[in-house]
């Protein structure tokens, strides 16, 4: 065959982005055989056709005439005989051998296509399984994962309660612990759930609340400024020339120092109803935790007793 791998016997065409080349060779008594090859010059497959009908075997599947296009000849070289057979299949060649088209026969019917058997995956994977070997592929790798996060989730668990006062699961992950953990699951967060309980008990019976900081007082030692400061500031721009013989007045000094001490008295009660309102609040939200808590571990129970 060698004296026939001719440019005139290369065809070309381009198949999922690559490059395939079809040689033809005539044989005796009018008929052919067209080896195709990747676009490294490995034979992976061939076809037997009367000489005519495999010439428009390939028109019809898309493959030009190397010849016949001046444009191709500059930028792509022909493979050189002899060629040795592909060790691998593309998806391009998977693609290419589903796709091919036979020429209608003289009645309009269109025959199966008879690939070469000596080129038939070489005992690998049947073609109908290659051409989805990305998508099993990925199903692979999809079930490698859910195996990993499976196992994550049953040897691990959540940050904390979880579980809503509707009985609902925060987080979609802790949602896939409570489903591969079940009752180990259900058992932790009641565990946890009447730790909180007894926690914010004792805090109610003892008045100490960690989760809170006591208000504090606005008066501030080290303020650059204070209110004496800016009604001075002011006074003595209104005042002008008149300002430190008014502000010496023994007058005016008795009632500051007053109204000063009614000042210090007055932070302190404020101080001391912010403090008694701190209180009441901690009391009554630290109430309606425990009944929140109550009702979710009651939730936690339905569970742990449903079958």
């Amino acid at each position: 065959m060698d004296d026939y791998t001719q440019p005139e016997n290369y065809w070309y065409a381009i198949v999922y982005g690559k490059l395939i080349w079809a040689v033809l060779y005539p044989l005796k008594d009018n008929s052919s055989i067209i080896l195709f090859l990747d676009e490294n010059g490995f034979d992976f497959e061939s076809l037997d056709y009367p000489w005519e009908k495999s010439k428009e075997a390939l028109s019809i599947n898309g493959f030009t005439q190397y010849i016949e296009d001046e444009e191709v000849k500059k930028h792509i070289y022909l493979p050189s005989s002899p060629f040795r057979k592909a060790d691998s299949i593309t998806d391009a060649m998977i693609f290419f051998k589903e796709a091919w088209m036979e020429p209608p026969l003289g009645d309009g019917t269109t025959p199966k296509t008879d690939w070469d058997a000596n080129h038939s995956n070489n005992g690998r994977l049947p073609f109908n399984l290659l051409r989805y070997l990305p998508i099993l592929k990925y199903a692979l790798w999809t079930l490698t994962l859910a195996f990993a996060v499976t196992g994550y989730a049953y040897f691990t668990g959540p940050d904390g309660l979880v579980v809503t006062i509707e009985g609902e699961i925060e987080g979609s992950f802790n949602n896939v612990r409570a489903f591969v953990q079940n009752d180990v699951f259900w058992k932790a967060q009641h565990a946890l759930v009447n730790k909180s309980i007894l926690i914010n008990q004792t805090a109610l019976a003892s008045g100490e609340y960690d989760d809170f900081q006591y208000l504090k007082g606005f008066e501030n030692e080290d303020e650059p400024f204070s209110t004496n400061d800016i009604v001075s500031t002011i006074e003595s721009i209104i005042f002008g020339e008149y300002y430190d013989e008014i502000k010496n007045n023994s007058d005016i000094i008795v009632l500051r120092s007053k109204a000063k001490l009614l000042h210090e008295e007055a932070d302190d009660l404020e101080e001391e109803a912010s403090q008694i309102a701190l209180k009441i609040f901690n009391e009554l939200s630290t109430k309606k935790t425990i009944a929140d808590l109550l009702t979710i571990k009651s939730q936690i129970e339905i569970k742990l007793q449903s079958p």
